[in-house]
């Protein structure tokens, strides 16, 4: 979604809020952005438009790995570890909500083994950021997370 001027020129913010509003109310219940929009101005709407939502009824996406676009599409992408715990971290402020429910890769890193990226993803959610986003995941998955971390620490014993 870019009411803040990615792909067209932005709107004010309170048409962008009502637009969001009226979106919710007719059904529609999932509502992406990314970091890159605006750059960051669309996370804040969507923020302050969530806060006129139920949030329990919404489903949250956002998006991170473009640092920033130049000129006609030229983009750099990052996908580093700490590139992504920082813009999960960015967005949860911007957004100013408690979790996320999808937070995924806009661009890939290919600079980056996607493995790095996705497992520092998941396991950053429950590492600094349990409770502030929501993952689904695989027994495989699980499994991973639970031979990098000890149980006790995920379960915050």
């Amino acid at each position: 979604m870019g009411l803040t001027g990615i792909y067209n020129d932005p709107v004010p913010e309170e048409f962008g809020i009502s637009i969001i509003k009226h979106a919710c109310d007719q059904g529609i219940t999932f509502f992406d952005t990314s970091d890159v929009y605006g750059p960051h101005t669309n996370e804040l709407l969507v923020g302050k438009a969530l806060k006129q939502l139920p949030r329990e009824k919404v489903q949250l996406a956002t998006k991170f790995g473009v640092v920033k676009i130049n000129g006609s599409q030229l983009q750099t992408i990052c996908g580093t570890p700490e590139y992504v715990r920082s813009c999960c971290e960015a967005s949860l402020k911007r957004l100013d909500v408690e979790y996320i429910d999808l937070y995924y890769q806009h661009r890939i890193d290919t600079t980056v083994p996607i493995e790095d990226t996705v497992r520092t993803t998941k396991i950053s959610n429950l590492d600094n950021n349990i409770g502030s986003l929501r993952v689904k995941l695989t027994d495989e998955e699980l499994e991973e997370i639970s031979a990098a971390i000890p149980i006790n620490e995920v379960a915050g014993s």
